[in-house]
């Protein structure tokens, strides 16, 4: 592999050459920050991303790009990991640039000449976190096998995905998928460019946790990752929030996302694209993190920074493009956690001490009738826990949980090769088992800021050994999914047998202080959904 007389790693790219940093205690190269695109500002701001210029001189890439413009949430990481500021710096209420299209790259030193792929995108509702954060470093996988692993950034919140057409004209129409667009930019400069680098492009698999696995699902059901992924894994996230605004498919219509966008641009006092652009970067987050004080976290917020239902991206849902058979040819594992609102307490300590019909009565996809015949149910199938713990399963359940199932049931059943997992490592007895939890066992990072916020500390020898446990199981069975294509081809004889999903047993792997397979483990709760309100979906009524 080419180095410099530093001995520096130097990759030629078709854009130019970059250089990285040779780390000598892990035997790993890294490239930081490598730019896919343009930067999105001035005339690009709200336009589909345009690829980079190329360079002539080596480009240095020993430093992570710039996090996209975001409210600044400690819970998501520390102050440092978003920003290059001097150290200690007191943090800022927002953080980040539009200046964000930006890539890294972990492998080792020496390996195979082409190395299976893989690629992060990160989650946080499309308007927080960055591939640069000290949870999504990509060398536990390099250090466990020989692959190479990409992360990349892409626009976040209104610069990413509001549809500012309501304000700007028909020109602007699609904008709600910009971040899509510069996500697939990404993919495809993997793609042209990974062999340089030790790859192999036609062994990739696209990664994705929360808004990243909602995002992939939304790539697939356009049809974007034919030719580019052989594999993909989806965390928590399906096309978005079920019933949180509209019913479905409405919620994801175009027409709903203008209306959304107009509605949030008014709350920020914009009235016009013109009147937009005059604002700098910090003037529009300042405006931002001011209507977020007074926003409800998970009904206002995380409902709206989606990709929506259009001929200029992706013309069907996500579930409709597995019922018809669109997914095929690109293998699926997806799961989710057992108690995935755990993390909203967050941002709404109140949230576990509601009854369930209050959860119920919050979604406009339910009619009055649905709404006590679920409440009914919850209250029976968790008769031993809290009222406001139930309003949480159904929380979950129809945010996360049943459409990993009908995504998962559409896919298979149409030729899909799939494999589904249920994360349960209890953090306490409160959280329990929350969203995104999953990933920091996957990456190995809980000693991060992130991973003690989603996992809490370690006290005991006994604790860590449980998790490396745990966390082994994963990381071997989504490595040799992805290197394989089979999450049992990984020699570990402590990981069990993984089979894939079929709706005659609905088999999934659930990870947690043991590592073992059940059948259907909500299959109540999955039925009544399913027939309240997904058949109805899918048979367009």
């Amino acid at each position: 592999m080419p180095t410099t007389t530093t001995g520096r790693p130097l990759v030629e790219t078709s854009l130019g050459p970059v250089l990285g940093v040779h780390d000598t205690v892990s035997g790993q190269h890294f490239f930081r920050g490598i730019p896919y695109a343009e930067p999105p500002v001035g005339a690009l701001r709200f336009r589909p991303p345009r690829p980079k210029a190329p360079w002539m001189a080596p480009l240095d890439c020993a430093r992570f790009g710039a996090a996209g413009a975001q409210i600044f949430d400690p819970t998501e990481g520390d102050y440092s990991e978003f920003t290059d500021a001097v150290p200690g710096a007191t943090p800022q209420s927002w953080v980040g640039d539009e200046n964000c299209l930006t890539l890294n790259i972990w492998r080792r030193a020496a390996g195979a000449a082409k190395r299976p792929v893989l690629v992060w995108i990160h989650g946080g509702a499309n308007c927080l976190e960055s591939s640069r954060l000290d949870i999504y470093h990509g060398d536990r996988f390099v250090a466990r096998q020989d692959v190479i692993f990409v992360s990349l950034n892409y626009r976040l919140g209104l610069f990413g995905w509001l549809d500012v057409s309501g304000i700007g004209g028909p020109e602007f129409r699609g904008s709600h998928s910009n971040g899509l667009r510069d996500q697939l930019l990404a993919l495809t400069w993997i793609r042209d460019n990974i062999a340089a680098f030790g790859g192999d492009p036609a062994n990739i698999t696209v990664m994705g946790e929360s808004a990243g696995s909602i995002d992939i699902s939304w790539h697939l059901a356009a049809g974007k990752l034919q030719g580019i992924a052989r594999r993909v894994v989806m965390m928590s996230g399906v096309a978005g929030a079920l019933g949180l605004t509209a019913p479905i498919p409405a919620e994801w219509s175009e027409a709903h996302g203008i209306a959304q966008a107009n509605r949030f641009f008014a709350r920020l006092g914009i009235a016009s694209l013109a009147q937009l652009n005059s604002l700098s970067t910090g003037e529009i987050m300042t405006r931002v993190v001011d209507v977020a004080a007074q926003s409800d976290t998970l009904f206002d917020l995380d409902s709206l920074f989606w990709p929506r239902v259009s001929d200029t991206y992706a013309p069907i849902d996500p579930f409709a493009a597995a019922r018809q058979g669109l997914v095929a040819g690109i293998d699926v594992i997806i799961g989710c956690t057992d108690y995935e609102m755990g993390l909203w307490l967050n941002w709404d300590d109140t949230l576990d001490r509601h009854p369930v019909r209050h959860m119920a009565d919050r979604l406009p996809i339910l009619s009055p009738q649905q709404r006590a015949e679920v409440s009914a149910l919850y209250d029976r199938l968790f008769a031993d826990d809290s009222e406001g713990s139930r309003g949480m399963h159904l929380l979950g359940d129809i945010l996360f949980r049943l459409p990993t199932a009908w995504f998962a049931d559409a896919a298979s059943s149409h030729g899909t090769r799939v494999w589904t997992y249920l994360f349960d490592w209890s953090v306490d007895a409160r959280r329990r088992a929350p969203h995104a939890a999953d990933q920091a066992f996957l990456f190995h990072k809980w000693e991060t800021s992130a991973g003690r916020h989603l996992v809490g500390d370690v006290f005991t020898a006994e604790d860590v050994a449980r998790r490396d446990h745990a966390a082994d199981c994963m990381l071997d069975a989504v490595l040799a999914f992805a290197t394989q294509g089979d999450p049992n081809a990984h020699g570990n004889s402590l990981v069990p047998n993984w089979p894939r999903y079929e709706t005659q047993r609905r088999l999934v792997m659930r990870f947690g202080r043991d590592v073992v397979t059940e059948s259907d483990p909500a299959g109540a709760r999955r039925a009544w959904w399913t027939t309240a309100i997904y058949e109805k979906v899918a048979a367009g009524r």
